[in-house]
């Protein structure tokens, strides 16, 4: 149960306003300097119940955002925050407008958003790590159940052995060139 006294009532969850700002370091690159997270960050939890989408332009372009009942939580101070509203990173964005598209009722969702070390302007990039279980609103788990009763499972990957091939490649290299002169002067 949320601690109300706890909780505080903000217009929308995104992890700005939720306080849920990685930790910086300036590295070089190149010789210039430039942010990095500080490694892979939990930042913030979000848990909801979404039954709608509505595009948002911003100063950054279009943003999607859902709406219905959230509830997130800041990883690292513990606030916690409600909103009628929710955005969140790209990565997860598609996957849950498509099963909100496709529900006959609210979507229920729960993801642990974090951010790890990237070359991008602010020098990093989300994560997004599901929390609930696949539902039927969501239209890829609904095919791999479909699939699965339909066909026989994947066989286990197998792990090709590390050695040196370059002997090996040539000789396939030459056997297919001698094979397509072959079959050239057959026609």
């Amino acid at each position: 149960m949320t601690n109300a006294a706890k909780t505080e009532i903000i217009t929308k969850i995104s992890a700005k306003t939720c306080k849920a700002v990685p930790e910086l370091e300036i590295v070089t690159v190149d010789g210039k300097q430039v942010p990095r997270a500080k490694g892979e960050q939990h930042l913030l939890r979000i848990i909801g119940m979404t039954n709608g989408t509505k595009v948002i332009n911003t100063e950054y372009g279009a943003s999607t955002a859902f709406l219905g009942t959230f509830e997130a939580t800041n990883v690292k101070t513990g606030e916690i925050f409600r909103s009628s509203k929710c955005f969140l990173p790209e990565s997860a964005t598609g996957m849950l407008s498509v099963a909100v598209d496709t529900s006959n009722g609210p979507v229920e969702f729960a993801v642990d958003i974090g951010a790890k070390p990237s070359a991008t302007p602010t020098g990093y990039e989300y994560t997004v790590k599901p929390l609930t279980a696949p539902s039927e609103s969501d239209p890829l788990e609904m095919l791999k159940m479909k699939l699965v009763a339909s066909f026989p499972a994947l066989p286990s990957p197998v792990a090709a052995p590390v050695e040196n091939k370059t002997e090996e490649k040539k000789d396939v290299e030459t056997a297919t060139v001698s094979e397509s002169r072959e079959k050239g002067k057959k026609k």
